[in-house]
């Protein structure tokens, strides 16, 4: 295991509290097997399953509007995600995640208050996690 955001105690306890986890990771990491939901998407496919979950809260008017407009600057420039290009079941096909599984993570998170994303140390584990650009130094 790479990484652990969150300790498995720590996840045992928030869930008897009524927490519910959404793992996307292509293992069956232990954080993975305490998951509600595991989407053990292919490697690499992180961005369009993310572009899947945005799909269906857009789509679904699913978004926090008040906190949108007070908080997040330029939300519009995701409203191409609402395209059908970018449905769960387009991207099923590629990132191997049931676009069923897509919706009801979607749909779960969206409906959760409150609701936080961590994310783990997966750029690293592509071979161009980080490569270097012509603005740096060297």
């Amino acid at each position: 295991m790479s990484n652990e955001p969150v300790a498995p105690k720590e996840i045992r306890r928030l869930a008897r509290r009524g927490a519910v986890l959404a793992v996307a990771d292509p293992r069956r990491t232990p954080t993975a097997a305490l998951a509600d939901y595991h989407l053990a998407l292919r490697p690499g496919t992180d961005g369009i399953l993310a572009a899947n979950l945005l799909h269906v809260i857009l789509r679904g008017d699913l978004w926090d509007r008040s906190f949108t407009e007070a908080w997040v600057h330029d939300f519009a420039a995701l409203e191409p995600a609402a395209d059908d290009r970018y449905a769960p079941e387009a991207g099923e096909r590629v990132t191997g995640v049931a676009a069923a599984l897509v919706r009801r993570v979607a749909v779960a998170y969206a409906s959760t208050k409150p609701a936080c994303l961590l994310v783990g140390n997966g750029l690293e584990h592509h071979g161009q996690g980080s490569p270097p650009c012509a603005c740096w130094p060297f």
